[in-house]
């Protein structure tokens, strides 16, 4: 990671969205992400009265609560995840990127180079006067085709 986007990621997250109303979102976020892991937990130790297993959603709760009433306690969380979620979606997209080019079009080139497909017409005649494609008219138009035209 290059330092001009360490720096792109900091003035991203001192711009962000910092007001009661996102702060309770994320941790509206935080309280759905305890429950879904203290229901887990719960059912896969058939725990279901346990006060372990349930404390990611207490813990969820809490800061949703907080963030309710006094939203500015819980702001720097807020802050904090924002910036790990701006450095992760950094990251992942050049990742994903990554994937994408050599695991499709590299091997899609590579398989059009070996049957010699040149869909860009390259091995053009150099002698020609025109590269110029002549094309076939489709005839006159109709009210149907005019009407359809894909």
């Amino acid at each position: 990671m290059s330092l001009r986007a360490v720096h792109e990621i900091f003035e991203e997250v001192r711009r962000m969205d910092a007001s009661d109303r996102a702060v309770r979102a994320t941790m509206r976020v935080f309280f759905a992400a305890g429950l879904v892991v203290s229901v887990w937990w719960s059912w896969t130790a058939s725990a279901w009265t346990s006060l372990v297993t349930w404390t990611p959603a207490l813990v969820g709760a809490l800061h949703w609560g907080l963030s309710v009433l006094l939203p500015a306690l819980v702001r720097p969380i807020h802050r904090l995840w924002m910036a790990f979620a701006l450095a992760l979606g950094f990251v992942m997209t050049r990742v994903i990127l990554f994937l994408v080019f050599f695991g499709l079009v590299t091997p899609i080139g590579l398989v059009m180079r070996l049957l010699g497909r040149d869909p860009l017409d390259r091995g053009t005649d150099r002698e020609s006067d025109s590269w110029w494609i002549r094309r076939s008219a489709p005839g006159t138009p109709t009210n149907e085709r005019l009407k359809r035209l894909f």
